[in-house]
């Protein structure tokens, strides 16, 4: 690998015997912390998708509904 590659890989990645325990919690912390987030937003999408789906299967169990009934016919 040549040189300036090797040096753009060490640079990304984190020298671990410089950073402080401190630092490591702070970033720990932080990142459970967005990983909460994103597990409420995913749960919240869920709860959306599950109204969705129970509403329209109750569309599609309405015998009088014309919308369905046409759905229906168009074989869609």
């Amino acid at each position: 690998m040549p040189q300036h590659q090797r040096e753009k890989t060490e640079e990304q990645q984190p020298d671990l015997s410089k950073m402080c325990k401190s630092n490591i919690m702070l970033e720990a912390v932080a990142y459970v912390n967005q990983t909460e987030v994103e597990l409420r937003h995913m749960a919240d999408e869920i709860a959306l998708l599950t109204a969705r789906v129970s509403h329209f299967e109750q569309l599609v169990k309405c015998e009088d509904c014309v919308l369905m009934k046409q759905l229906v016919s168009c074989s869609i």
